[in-house]
């Protein structure tokens, strides 16, 4: 299996340096491992210095971007990589229906989300729960 992890983050300097570092890390850890980020207008983006950031970031505010990002993962599905997308807020509804609708176009196959209530991917609780 070839993983392509889709993380969601904000505007801000922190969660661009923090969510960059995580990407670079799955990659170095598990090499068939893919990652791209969703961001809303974080101008820090450009810092990018490990290769083409347009590859890697993807404005959800910008409607041009949000067609190129389907474009990108309908690729990424047909060379063979599962898609998990990640809520970088555990719960969050806007992005649960984000993924939510992006697994409704057929373009990811998990939605990953710590929330037990909406999750697709979960630990099996033990016992009686």
């Amino acid at each position: 299996m070839k993983p392509l992890l889709i993380y969601t983050m904000t505007s801000g300097l922190g969660d661009y340096i923090i969510l960059g570092d995580l990407m670079r890390k799955i990659e170095i850890l598990l090499p068939e491992a893919k990652s791209i980020i969703i961001h809303r207008n974080n101008p820090h983006i450009t810092r990018w210095e490990f290769d083409s950031h347009k590859e890697r970031f993807f404005n959800i505010y910008n409607p041009l971007e949000i067609i190129r990002l389907l474009s990108f993962l309908k690729k990424r599905r047909q060379n063979g990589y599962t898609i998990f997308g990640l809520q970088m807020a555990p719960g969050s509804v806007q992005g649960f229906f984000l993924y939510y609708f992006f697994k409704k176009m057929g373009v990811i196959n998990y939605i990953v989300d710590f929330n037990l209530i909406n999750a697709d991917i979960i630990t099996s609780p033990k016992g009686s729960y």
